[in-house]
């Protein structure tokens, strides 16, 4: 894996692997609108064309049953599984029918959701009457995150979140950051890390100048979507004051 060069190339590595899974399809990248033109990202699959078309056509990316209960776990997932992350529809059925008349029956996904990046999965699936080969989605498990990562270096990505990964804001910042998305004025923030509240707006403002938001939503948007708050971190519940 590491040593393909392009994503064409590594696209063929991706048809021998689906085939060793016991497959006839794979579909790895992010969940977002092909039509918008985002930068580094990715899409490699090998759907039929008149899938694909119609997939776009009518905006399911990001919003089939896959991709959110891809959203919801990272855990990797039979297509039948994935209820039990997300509310499943009659919408839902409609839409594996339709996949299955255009030759997508079932399938296997795994989550690939790395922080400040769109979300994504790898996913292998079969053609119907060909039931999923148990022994092969070990197989698969064990593979995808690779095939995630080689084309996530392809694309660029790796070296982007290297610079993202850099402290984007000092530890008081980051204090004064996760109390504020917990709730909390400038002024019971400043109870709770004893210092002022004049202190506390001036590390938000400043968090915000280096995360690039406007106002304190953008700032908490952006601070989860770049990974620097995660939200199991931002407390919930009552609070007391920090005497150190």
């Amino acid at each position: 894996m590491k040593a393909t060069q392009d994503l064409e190339s590594l696209e063929l590595v991706l048809d021998k692997i689906t085939q060793a899974v016991g497959c006839d399809y794979y579909a790895i990248g992010h969940h977002i609108d092909w039509g918008s033109g985002k930068p580094q990202a990715f899409r490699l699959l090998n759907y039929p064309e008149a899938w694909i078309e119609f997939y776009d056509r009518n905006g399911f990316f990001g919003k089939d049953f896959v991709h959110r209960a891809s959203q919801r776990t990272q855990n990797p997932f039979l297509w039948r599984e994935a209820a039990e992350f997300v509310e499943y529809s009659t919408n839902d059925e409609r839409f594996l029918d339709l996949a299955r008349q255009y030759g997508v029956d079932d399938g296997f996904t795994v989550p690939s959701n790395v922080p400040g990046e769109f979300h994504g999965s790898c996913t292998f699936a079969t053609v119907p009457g060909r039931p999923l080969d148990e022994d092969g989605l070990v197989l698969a498990r064990l593979i995808a995150p690779e095939v995630f990562a080689a084309a996530r270096r392809l694309v660029g990505l790796a070296e982007v979140m290297e610079c993202i990964n850099s402290p984007l804001l000092t530890e008081r910042q980051r204090e004064c950051l996760i109390w504020m998305m917990a709730g909390k004025t400038d002024l019971e923030t400043g109870i709770i890390l004893g210092i002022s509240h004049q202190t506390v707006r001036r590390h938000l403002n400043e968090a915000g100048r280096r995360l690039g938001a406007l106002n304190r939503p953008l700032l908490a948007f952006l601070a989860c979507r770049s990974g620097v708050i995660s939200y199991p971190e931002v407390p919930c519940g009552a609070y007391t004051r920090n005497r150190a």
